[in-house]
């Protein structure tokens, strides 16, 4: 493939991008104020629910990592 026909196919792919990814964040963004407004509390409880769970998930991963990597071979 030559330099010039490369270089197009780039340009129009990374144009073609931008501007989806332009317009998925917006759509997004719009839906997000849209759940936001239905859900009120519950779903800012949800969320603060949800995070709480990953923090958790995260530090006991990280904790028998740890543990594993101090016992050494067996």
């Amino acid at each position: 493939m030559s330099r010039v026909r490369f270089t197009t196919a780039n340009v129009i792919g990374g144009a073609l991008w931008a501007a989806a990814v332009a317009i998925l964040g917006f759509a997004a963004g719009a839906s997000y104020r849209t759940l936001e407004q239905r859900l009120g509390l519950g779903g800012e409880a949800l969320t603060l629910v949800v995070v709480l769970l990953l923090v958790v998930w995260v530090v006991r991963a990280r904790r028998a990592g740890v543990k594993g990597r101090s016992a050494g071979p067996g």
